[in-house]
Formats: structure tokens, C-alpha cells, sequence
């Protein structure tokens, strides 16, 4: 027989010691911020981003939503990709899929 796992306590955990850890970084003067580009009007697209800026807020990481129209061609989206890798508050980025 296999064992029980509490998926929900396990996320909690992970949770906690996140929002933890983003709060000791805070303090230090790092807040963590992520960036997601979200390329056309997917509509499961955005109900997934919608939930990784709840998630990042829950825990205390600055989310940041780069919209781009479907018409966005691989040069613009490189360009976008470029633009915010030069920021220096950056500290993670997604580019959503699927892409149009």
C-alpha cells in the first residue's frame, strides 16, 4: 500500500517558507519580482497568469504583466524578452504558453 500525501499541506509549507524567505529578502532590500509575457488573447492563458500574480502576491514577490497583441511577431517578442532582461529588479520571467 502506498502512502497518504497532504497536497494541501505540502503547498502550505512550501508557502510559508516562501513568504518567508521573499520577506528576509524584502529586508535586506531584494524584493522579488517576476515577470510574465502573455502573448494574445488566450483566455486559459489568462486565467493562469491571473493565478501566478495571486500566488506571487500571496507570498509577497512584485508581479509584473507584459501584454502583447497576437499579432506580436518573433522579433517584437525577442525585443520585449531583451527590454526586460535589462532590468535590474528583475528576478524571474515567463514567457506563457501557448504561443499564438
Amino acid at each position: 500500500m502506498g502512502t497518504l500525501i497532504d497536497g494541501r499541506a505540502i503547498a502550505q509549507k512550501i508557502k510559508d517558507k516562501t513568504t518567508l524567505r521573499v520577506a528576509q529578502l524584502a529586508e535586506s532590500g531584494s524584493t522579488p519580482k517576476l515577470s510574465v509575457i502573455l502573448v494574445g488573447d488566450d483566455q486559459p492563458s489568462r486565467t493562469y497568469v491571473r493565478n501566478k500574480a495571486n500566488a506571487a502576491k500571496e507570498v509577497g514577490i512584485s508581479f509584473l504583466l507584459e501584454e502583447l497583441p497576437e499579432s506580436t511577431t518573433t522579433e517584437e517578442l525577442v525585443q520585449t524578452i531583451q527590454t526586460l532582461q535589462a532590468k535590474d529588479d528583475l528576478s524571474g520571467m515567463i514567457v506563457q504558453l501557448p504561443l499564438p
